[in-house]
């Protein structure tokens, strides 16, 4: 009923009024700050969903869109789930993905019609961004690397589990490289996703960049700036080499 009355706020005020709005309904006498409080993916996502919507001539109203979204979202993280999966290795492994995302149970729980709360929201953005995270690594693909570091900040802005797909890419990227498959693929992927994601995660004010120096965001921090050192040193070594060689 939260983030029904979030989105509500939104659709009526637009989204900038969101980020000023003090309410002084709720939690009385002290009221509660909207902003510092709330992760903006659900309210934000279905307010999109419904002038969109209504832009295309289909009338419907708040409490529709926001009871079917999870099932929108829960739809569109099993499609997710087929590309990761053929990002991964085939067609077939890709399927498997789908069909297992499709029929697991606390999945389903969390994108049935009326579960209006982070988790739909946030399964969503960690399998888009272990999707494209992959990609920009298998393919050197800058796109795909932006796309996963603007999935992060999807993810931070939406569910507070964010901080273990960040944790999670940090701790691959760090035992690729005491396990001798660095490579600057994986340098400038990690790179461009984690410091995008912490970048416009931190513009969230439920998060904000003071948080940046808690263990779970240092940590990745750390791993980034131990891939670059490792890079500059790989390159030193390299010049040294070829100097002395001449």
């Amino acid at each position: 009923w939260f983030q029904l009355k979030v989105t509500e706020y939104i659709t009526k005020n637009g989204y900038a009024a969101f980020f000023t709005w003090f309410d002084d309904t709720t939690w009385m006498p002290f009221g509660r700050d909207i902003p510092t409080a709330t992760y903006v993916g659900v309210p934000f996502t279905s307010a999109f969903m419904y002038f969109a919507a209504n832009a295309l001539g289909i009338p419907v109203d708040v409490t529709f869109v926001s009871v079917i979204m999870p099932a929108i979202m829960g739809s569109l993280t099993a499609v997710v789930a087929f590309f990761l999966g053929r990002e991964l290795y085939n067609n077939t492994v890709g399927l498997l993905s789908a069909l297992f995302m499709g029929y697991l149970p606390a999945f389903i729980q969390r994108t049935v019609e009326g579960f209006f709360d982070n988790e739909c929201i946030g399964v969503f953005a960690i399998v888009l961004s272990l999707y494209l995270f992959m990609r920009a690594i298998k393919r050197d693909s800058l796109p795909s690397a932006v796309g996963a570091g603007i999935a992060v900040g999807y993810l931070m802005g939406s569910w507070g589990a964010a901080d273990f797909l960040i944790d999670l890419l940090a701790m691959y990227a760090f035992f690729m490289l005491i396990g001798g498959r660095y490579s600057r693929r994986l340098l400038s992927s990690y790179l461009i996703t984690v410091s995008l994601g912490l970048f416009l995660g931190g513009l969230v004010p439920r998060n904000g960049f003071e948080n940046l120096t808690s263990l779970s965001y240092m940590a990745p921090i750390a791993v980034g700036a131990l891939l670059a050192g490792y890079e500059i040193w790989t390159r030193i070594e390299t010049y040294r080499a070829s100097t002395a060689a001449a």
